[in-house]
């Protein structure tokens, strides 16, 4: 299986990444190429070679000279999807942006297809979400796996290193969708045949250099080439309630889901003597019991919690932003050796379209599921990732 690892030593960036793609061969013709694709405006792009903490690294300098107007997330998705970029580039491109929409949208508290993106953000946005994706379609990269992040400039550094940006962030929004997008989890080096080592690095005036290094390999041993998660443990803790408000059981469970419990749910049974109670039963991620049982003693009338751990498989799930005739909703997909099985608009989208289109959400839902349908036979039909062998594939 070919597997990137993204080692982010000093931060990401969506240049960063994209130059350590190039350090670590992408071809530049390639890029020019797929670029054209979408109109962007008038830009230049120059290539050369900067060094980062004594390491030699690629450093792209992306020049915009044509001002664009402001694109809100449907625009982009329509650039996008009227361009002929390969199925799989422009489906994780379209990730991408999206995750960077809503995360604007979490901000500012303000609904997804409200945010709007400046000219030049939508620009360099585009560029470097479409050129990475389609460098992870050259290198035909089958699995990502991203190292801790450096958020910040450590407050121990030298001074001459911090200054003058003593609390620069290492992580930009679009590197942060980058992370969501390519990668599960975060973890240490996984075992592997190392193919190539790239070097990427993003200079801004008045700014600490953001450093990113890429590598690329083969996975040892027999390991299958599937979408499929493997195994993964689970904490579980459980308690049995039969003396609390009922009306306290929402805020608790969405307290518990913002606290980082992969799932939370209550199941009604009957205890001894014919006495009606409730299971309160929380998934999360194992070492965070203590966090999560210390909300479940405060929000509740529970004095002991049980606890186990389980395994849980799970198929790939990823999120496709789709344009309906209402508007944009996410579709939430489950996947299969790269094949789609199943599918589920995202409720709130559809909720939000309906209330701003003044029609039943039934029917927006139906236009939603008929879009991922599209989305299945698209993908269906479309070319199988390929690696290329370093030159133009024209």
């Amino acid at each position: 299986m070919k597997v990137l690892y993204v080692d982010c030593f000093a931060g990401i960036s969506g240049n960063s990444f994209l130059s350590a793609m190039l350090d670590a061969g992408f071809d530049e013709t390639v890029l020019r190429k797929t670029l054209l694709e979408i109109p962007f405006g008038r830009y230049s792009i120059k290539i050369d070679r900067a060094k980062i903490f004594g390491i030699k690294a690629t450093h792209l300098d992306l020049q915009l000279f044509e001002e664009q107007p402001a694109k809100n997330l449907g625009d982009i998705l329509t650039l996008i999807n009227k361009s002929t970029l390969p199925k799989k580039a422009g489906d994780i491109a379209i990730s991408i942006l999206t995750h960077l929409t809503e995360a604007r949208a979490r901000a500012q508290n303000i609904p997804p297809e409200t945010v709007s993106f400046s000219g030049k953000d939508t620009q360099k946005h585009l560029i470097a979400a479409i050129g990475l994706s389609a460098a992870l379609n050259f290198f035909a990269v089958e699995k990502a796996v991203v190292s801790p992040v450096t958020l910040e400039m450590p407050k121990e550094a030298p001074a001459e290193i911090n200054s003058p940006c003593p609390k620069e962030d290492l992580i930009t929004e679009l590197g942060a969708a980058i992370i969501k997008t390519i990668a599960r989890k975060h973890s240490r080096f996984p075992a592997m045949t190392i193919e190539k080592v790239g070097y990427g690095i993003e200079k801004s005036p008045g700014s600490f250099a953001k450093g990113l290094r890429l590598i690329i390999g083969t996975t040892t041993g027999k390991e299958p080439v599937t979408n499929n998660t493997p195994p993964e443990k689970i904490t579980v803790l459980e308690t049995n309630i039969d003396d609390m408000n009922p009306e306290l059981y929402p805020y608790l469970i969405d307290r518990l889901l913002k606290a980082g419990a992969l799932d939370a749910f209550i199941t009604p049974i009957i205890m001894k003597g014919g006495r009606p109670a409730t299971t309160l039963t929380v998934l999360g991620e194992i070492g965070d019991n203590e966090r999560l049982a210390d909300i479940i003693f405060q929000e509740t009338t529970t004095l002991g919690i049980r606890t186990r751990e389980e395994k849980r498989i799970t198929v790939t799930r990823q999120v496709f932003a789709i344009t309906t005739g209402y508007g944009v909703v996410k579709i939430k997909a489950g996947l299969i050796n790269n094949r789609i099985i199943q599918t589920a608009p995202e409720y709130k989208d559809c909720r939000s379209l309906a209330e701003k289109n003044r029609v039943p959400l039934k029917e927006v839902y139906a236009a939603a599921q008929q879009a991922a349908r599209s989305l299945i036979v698209s993908r269906e039909t479309s070319c199988p990732v390929t690696q290329h062998d370093g030159q133009d594939p024209s």
